[in-house]
């Protein structure tokens, strides 16, 4: 078999039509049916933290019509069509009186009837960039091309995420795709009709994103290799770019009007990206081995797709070159590749170390790369091994291939869409903080709060421990909760501790969450519950010893803090600084609320003062003094 043979994927036989149309079908509608479950609960603010951008934007022109944005994070194409969507509800649900239709309840808060559609929509951008992922390796290399490329960018975890959250990521994904594809069309049959279309899809593409700028780059590279007319190119080129222009305007005027609106956005953006990278040490050579470790890593294709994908798209870099005169997909690959390049080169230029989000442009261009590696080493198969061999080899790897990542993908939405075990117990806390703010808990169990996530409500404040048998029986006690794997119950060696402490309170504060289908996953959970009730707090002052510049002592207004069961909440005068504290000598452990702020508040443990009361910083720079508040507390019922 010829290198020539390779590039073009020439296979005996080809599929089909009916076979791949049913095929297409199976893989959208699946597709289509994963990313909806995904984006069904939890429909408020609370799930996804960057969906805000976009509602915030929306809502001035949903309420009063007014189109200027409040921030510039994003431009017009990533969130006009939802608010397109979200007046056509709003406007059938005054006529029809169906408040399920409504987008705003009675507090001018988005309902979560505006939450479902907008993610529908990204659903629907979604699945439809996998269609035209298809059509574009139709184009490439044949239907197997089409449909296997299609199939390992429907699995990519990260895709499967931003096809469900209301953010321009997948918009962008969307247009760079349809822009590629318009962009083969308009060099397989150049006119001015072919590029205008192509130029609409670019300004649509700049309207999703800001760093769709590369998109243009193929078109441009296939126009000049293609023609032999560089004057006819040049004209085709220009009329692409002035309709891409005016379609980028008109979606976000602003950007002439008042630009400082994107400026400051995007400059928060890059201090952003620039600390992280400043923190990590990382240069901007290490944007490339980001990019690598990205496309290998568990969010995107994983170690074996991606380690194809990057080899493949080294192979075909050679051989399109090498066959750009006698193979008739060689253009449509460099032109693919020239995207690649150019927009790893740009974001070199721009920053350091940018989010992983932001390589997902490189994903379906990935997966084109990685459904080539295996078609062509099938091909190199098939010469060794014949026909007949051949098929049943390949019907085997093919159908454990869909069947694992298929299985995979499906894991990872039924993961991340039903709570764990570990959430069912957050949410019964929190109802109980509800009533008694500022619970400690002590647990086992690593919850892993995400900083966007419901349970940021400033009430718990969760201190993980390794064991709790390593820990004082007496800090144990004075906590709200303890929380611990059910299975240490039944533990040989330390399963007595536990039940010991199971055994010592009323059977009503022992609750156990277990695992159910569609209901909760993770390992069953025991939850001991130690009621405390507030019964008071005042205010003091945490003052520098004059004795050693390291320790605080507090000081406290007309309180006679005897021997009464105590806590004390401050904030750090500096988020880095580490912080001990000990009460008559005896250490007290210093627990981080997980509020909603970035500079949450610390709590000690509770204690009785039988002696003196010292913080012991662990630099000695910031304030000489800072405030506390004294909670007072006593066992409840």
């Amino acid at each position: 078999m010829t290198s020539t043979q390779r590039l073009e994927l020439d296979f005996p036989t080809a599929l089909r039509q009916r076979t791949v149309w049913v095929l297409l079908a199976m893989l959208l509608v699946w597709s289509f049916s994963l990313r909806l479950w995904y984006a069904t609960p939890s429909l408020d603010s609370t799930r996804f933290w960057d969906e805000r951008y976009g509602l915030e934007n929306l809502e001035p022109l949903l309420k009063e019509g007014r189109l200027r944005p409040v921030h510039g994070f994003h431009p017009g194409f990533s969130y006009l069509p939802h608010g397109l969507a979200l007046k056509t509800s709003e406007l059938l649900s005054r006529a029809t009186g169906w408040d399920k239709l409504a987008i705003f309840d009675d507090q001018g808060r988005y309902t979560p009837s505006a939450y479902m559609i907008c993610r529908t929509i990204s659903v629907l951008f979604g699945t439809s960039t996998l269609f035209l992922l298809f059509l574009i390796g139709r184009r490439l290399g044949g239907d197997r091309l089409g449909l296997l490329a299609a199939f390992l960018l429907s699995v990519v975890p990260w895709h499967l995420r931003q096809s469900v959250l209301f953010k321009a990521d997948i918009a962008l994904l969307f247009t760079v795709v349809l822009t590629f594809y318009l962009s083969l069309r308009a060099i397989e049959k150049p006119s001015i009709r072919s590029f205008v279309a192509t130029g609409l899809a670019i300004g649509l593409a700049l309207s999703s994103k800001f760093n769709a700028g590369p998109v243009a780059v193929p078109v441009t590279v296939g126009a000049f290799l293609s023609q032999r007319s560089r004057r006819r190119a040049l004209v085709l080129l220009v009329a692409a770019a002035a309709v891409s222009v005016l379609v980028f305007l008109a979606l976000q005027p602003y950007v002439l009007i008042d630009p400082d609106i994107y400026r400051r956005s995007m400059n928060t953006t890059s201090r952003v990206y620039e600390r992280v990278a400043e923190r990590k040490g990382h240069g901007r050579l290490y944007l490339f081995w980001h990019l690598v470790q990205t496309l290998v890593s568990s969010s995107f294709h994983g170690p074996l797709i991606g380690t194809l994908a990057v080899v493949g798209l080294g192979s075909l870099a050679f051989l399109s070159v090498r066959h750009r005169r006698d193979s008739k997909v060689a253009l449509p690959w460099l032109m693919a590749l020239s995207y690649l390049i150019t927009y790893v080169a740009l974001y070199a230029l721009a920053t350091p170390r940018p989010s992983p989000h932001n390589w997902l442009p490189i994903s379906p261009f990935a997966s084109l790369g990685a459904a080539w590696g295996l078609l062509a080493g099938g091909l190199s198969v098939r010469q060794r091994i014949g026909p007949r061999r051949w098929r049943i080899v390949s019907a085997t790897v093919m159908v454990f291939m869909t069947g694992y990542l298929g299985w995979q993908a499906s894991r990872y939405t039924y993961r991340e869409t039903v709570p764990r075990t570990g959430d069912r117990v957050l949410e019964f806390l929190n109802y109980r903080a509800k009533r008694v703010p500022g619970q400690h808990i002590c647990s086992e169990y690593d919850f892993g709060i995400k900083f966007y996530t419901r349970h940021r409500m400033g009430r718990l404040a969760i201190q993980t421990i390794e064991e709790l048998g390593s820990h004082p029986a007496m800090n144990l006690n004075l906590c709200d909760a303890e929380v611990f794997l059910a299975s240490k119950l039944q533990d040989p060696s330390r399963g007595g501790f536990y039940r010991d402490r199971t055994s010592r309170i009323a059977q009503r504060d022992v609750v156990v969450i277990e695992p159910s289908f569609a209901h909760a996953w993770g390992p069953q959970l025991v939850v001991l519950t130690h009621p405390y009730r507030p019964t008071g707090e005042s205010q003091g002052t945490w003052v520098r010893s004059q004795s050693d510049p390291l320790v605080f002592v507090p000081t406290f207004a007309d309180e006679d803090l005897g021997r009464r069961l105590s806590s004390i909440v401050f904030h750090l005068p500096r988020k880095t600084v580490a912080a001990e504290l000990t009460v008559g000598g005896q250490r007290v452990p210093i627990v981080t609320f997980r509020g909603p702020r970035r500079n949450w508040p610390r709590t000690s443990g509770r204690f009785r003062a039988t002696g003196e009361i010292r913080l012991r910083m662990s630099r000695a720079d910031g304030k000489d003094s800072f405030s506390l508040t004294l909670k007072r507390w006593r066992k409840g019922k």
